[in-house]
């Protein structure tokens, strides 16, 4: 039976409105290490051919599964962009509420259905977690679709139980090997499943375990190549005084309800009504967890002889409850396995309110319901927005970790995309994955940026990147003409310059001595005269020409020691380390040591240099000119 003219007309418009909110301010999305890893991993695929079976790591067990970064493919060939692969999330997700109503109209109608979708539309929390980047970004996505494709072979009305369950068997092992804490999806898919084996078949149910059981064990085996870290990260995981805790029942109904959302999100906007919003969110909230529990009520009545209860119930429950005793924090994303059951059990109940409220005054209830409707749409699209009103109004609040993502691809195209040729190097206090997936491609980052302490000179010479906060002034006067300046909305700026090709000339003596560790002491600069009572900068200049293989464990440090006239020493500097893991092929390091001369030093003075590892205890070696070789290369003999 086709359902009412009036009712088929409300679902292209939630879905409209749930494309609409998940676009509006597309630039304010905040893009961080996380959402910046899956792009990273994609153009790594695309240009070098990388192929993981492991993503980025978590900080609660293993290693995340790969193929988020492998779904993002097409967005990226498309389109070399971090906006591409936001896209083609929002457009996922936004199909994720098509099949939360097609889920909800099988199994308790067309009203539930709708209600359903037009909540997880405009929820908050779903709104910001359905445009994002991160692993889980497509839960929203694939909870519904594989909790659609499930439902009606459990309670027996598909018409092809076998190929739907193969079908919902195929979405969850791809799911699963988008996200770690995805396989927690296995346990009321393996429960219900079991609970309605008889319309399943066993060998079908063997068959779909296959078929999530072969990328799994790929995914197992790659953890497996490195099985002390693997044995390390189970353990600590293990380790901690478990508690109970309710964190999970309360993210799970925040993503029905909505709740705090205006209590963590827009309190910096623009327009200041935070405590407006929050107020009228509580009223919201409590209206729905009111229509979620008499959901659950009313399901629970149910249970005994009506299997659609058992499986909604089950599939919210199931989640939470194994998260209710934790050693660690329970993060509201972690509840998205809960979709979209959360929202029909409320769906459920608003009905019955509907209903119930249609017999009781039917000229008031069409008016109610839709002012009701109209305001918890406003609110939440208030709420959403100001948060996006934000994050542009603020953002270098987080320094460059986590700029919204206009204003992060604008920084990289003004500052740093210019001129930047193939093997150059960017030198900037931020993740690589981060300026990769900004950039639309690939390019080594080094986070070592204390200009003060080392200057660095790759060999295909590379830019510096800066992030000063708002009261820093402009410009700093060690910069030349050819830097560039981006300032954001709430006055912290950032500003490039590009680094010289070539061996740097410019330090007074030459020196060009080569050690048995594959670095060569180029040149030194003394900017001061040796004096008691003075503080002298000591420029170092080191040349990489070698990169033995067990460079990787070194850590190397430049030295300098000051004698006085009678020989001894009286001064040990040190400066900053230059890690062997982070040496490229000539690349020239200048380190600046300072010299803090004692008053009473008696001249004349005599300065000492080298490379000292103590944590290792090497010393690199250096040939002098006359063959011999010396561990402190002696540099200046003055007043």
């Amino acid at each position: 039976m086709k359902a009412p003219y009036s009712l088929r007309l409300w679902l292209p418009l939630i879905l409209l409105v749930a494309a609409v909110l998940r676009l509006q301010n597309l630039p304010a999305i905040e893009h961080n290490v996380d959402h910046a890893y899956p792009i990273w991993q994609g153009l790594m695929t695309l240009d070098q051919g990388y192929l993981p079976l492991t993503a980025q790591g978590t900080s609660v067990l293993f290693a995340n599964p790969a193929l988020t970064g492998y779904l993002y493919l097409p967005a990226l060939i498309v389109a070399r962009s971090p906006f591409s692969v936001y896209l083609l999330v929002i457009a996922l997700n936004t199909l994720g509420v098509w099949f939360t109503y097609a889920a909800g109209r099988d199994l308790f109608g067309q009203r539930v259905g709708l209600i359903a979708a037009l909540l997880i539309a405009l929820n908050p929390w779903m709104i910001e977690y359905s445009r994002t980047s991160w692993v889980q970004a497509l839960l929203p996505f694939f909870g519904p679709l594989i909790f659609w494709l499930f439902t009606s072979v459990w309670t027996g009305e598909a018409p092809r139980p076998r190929r739907r369950f193969l079908i919902g068997c195929g979405a969850l092992a791809l799911m699963t090997q988008t996200y770690l804490l995805a396989f927690a999806a296995l346990a009321p898919v393996g429960l219900l499943s079991f609970l309605y084996r008889r319309r399943i078949g066993w060998r079908t149910l063997l068959v779909g375990a296959f078929l999530i059981l072969i990328p799994t064990a790929l995914y197992g085996a790659a953890l497996l190549s490195d099985s002390v870290s693997a044995t390390a990260k189970l353990r600590e995981f293990g380790q901690g005084g478990a508690r109970l805790s309710a964190e999970a029942w309360i993210h799970a109904v925040r993503l029905v309800t909505g709740h705090e959302y205006a209590a963590s999100r827009g309190l910096n906007a623009p327009i200041r009504d935070a405590v407006l919003r929050f107020n009228l969110s509580e009223i919201a909230h409590f209206a729905l967890l009111a229509a979620l529990i008499a959901g659950g009520a009313i399901l629970l009545g149910r249970i005994r002889h009506d299997p659609r209860a058992l499986i909604a119930l089950i599939w919210f429950a199931l989640p939470p409850l194994m998260m209710s005793y934790v050693s660690r924090p329970v993060h509201p994303f972690y509840l998205l396995l809960t979709l979209p059951t959360g929202h029909l059990l409320a769906g459920m109940g608003l009905a019955w309110a509907g209903q119930w409220l249609k017999r009781t005054s039917p000229r008031l209830s069409v008016g109610i319901g839709l002012t009701a409707v109209s305001a918890f749409g406003l609110l939440c699209t208030l709420n959403v927005v100001r948060y996006a009103e934000e994050s542009l109004s603020t953002p270098g609040i987080d320094g460059l970790t986590a700029l919204p993502v206009g204003v992060g691809v604008e920084m990289v195209q003004k500052t740093i995309l210019p001129g930047l040729r193939a093997g150059q190097v960017v030198f900037a206090d931020i993740d690589s994955w981060i300026l990769n997936s900004l950039s639309g491609r690939l390019f080594e980052v080094d986070r070592d940026v204390n200009v003060d302490q080392t200057r660095h000179y790759p060999a295909q010479g590379g830019k510096y990147l800066f992030f000063h906060p708002a009261q820093t002034p402009q410009p700093l006067t060690y910069v030349d003409d050819l830097k560039k300046v981006l300032t954001f909305g709430d006055h912290t700026w950032v500003e490039s310059f590009p680094i010289d090709t070539g061996v740097p000339d410019h330090l007074q003596l030459r020196l060009e001595l080569p050690s048995d560790r594959g670095v060569t002491l180029w040149a030194a600069q003394f900017d001061g005269e040796l004096l008691p009572g003075t503080a002298v900068d000591l420029r170092l200049a080191f040349a990489i020409n070698a990169l033995p293989p067990e460079r990787t464990q070194w850590l190397f440090a430049p030295f300098a020691h000051l004698y006085d006239g009678t020989g001894t020493r009286i001064l040990i500097s040190d400066g900053a380390v230059m890690p062997g893991w982070g040496w490229r092929q000539d690349e020239v390091q200048i380190k600046r040591l300072i010299l803090n001369i004692p008053v009473g030093a008696q001249p004349p003075f005599q300065v000492r240099v080298g490379l000292y590892d103590g944590v290792h205890n090497l010393s690199a070696l250096f040939t002098l000119p006359d063959g011999s070789q010396e561990a402190a290369v002696p540099l200046h003999e003055g007043p």
